[in-house]
């Protein structure tokens, strides 16, 4: 993803742990890969549209806006056959961001 703006921006690489990390969005991701594979593409453009439309400082914590973008990323990957199954696991586990750590 790039951070920062103009001449300042650059890319950095984010570890998928630090974006996702609420109970629901691992279980999330969890039944993503084992039914259908991981994810990384669908992950990739998500963050990049999210990072488009809220754009990141040089500097800035991933932590301090990871939470705001695990929604989307894990909206994103919530969709298709498993549907039912991923609305249990909604109602099931803890969807606050670090729930998992």
């Amino acid at each position: 993803m790039k951070v920062g703006s103009g001449a300042t921006a650059h890319t950095v690489q984010v570890p998928v742990s630090a974006l996702i990390t609420s109970e629901f969005g691992v279980g999330v991701l969890a039944n993503h890969t084992v039914h259908g594979g991981f994810p990384g593409g669908k992950l990739q453009s998500t963050l990049t549209r999210y990072v488009a439309a809220h754009p990141v400082a040089t500097g800035v914590k991933v932590a301090d806006w990871a939470s705001n973008a695990e929604t989307d990323l894990v909206n994103s990957i919530s969709t298709g056959a498993d549907a039912g199954r991923i609305a249990v696991m909604r109602k099931q586990l803890d969807t606050a961001a670090d729930s998992f750590r």
